[in-house]
């Protein structure tokens, strides 16, 4: 849960620096690029687990709760989450820099 809680934090420090830095260099967007790819592979490896981790939790009659929205927690509900926001810069990287 850590781990997509830390890829979801940097995905949206990438949106926001994109947001507010309209006139990128090339150089800035190769890089956002390059870690953009590092991030689609790192969700690849959450998604392998999620729907395993949501199951177990399932058959265990457990659930894990968000202490700060007091919301249940699903990991296959948090990666779509991280994937959304994936696609989300990656249309923005395309549309305002190509």
């Amino acid at each position: 849960m850590k781990y997509s809680t830390d890829i979801r934090h940097k995905l949206q420090q990438i949106n926001n620096e994109i947001q507010q830095n309209q006139q990128m260099k090339i150089d800035n967007i190769d890089l956002i690029k390059t870690q953009l790819e590092r991030y689609v592979n790192d969700l690849r490896t959450i998604q392998s687990d999620s729907n395993l981790l949501d199951r177990l939790m399932e058959e265990s009659n457990t659930t894990m709760t968000d202490s700060a929205t007091n919301r249940n927690i699903y990991f296959t509900v948090e990666c779509r989450t991280i994937q959304n926001l994936l696609d989300s810069i990656e249309n923005k990287v395309c549309s305002t820099f190509s």
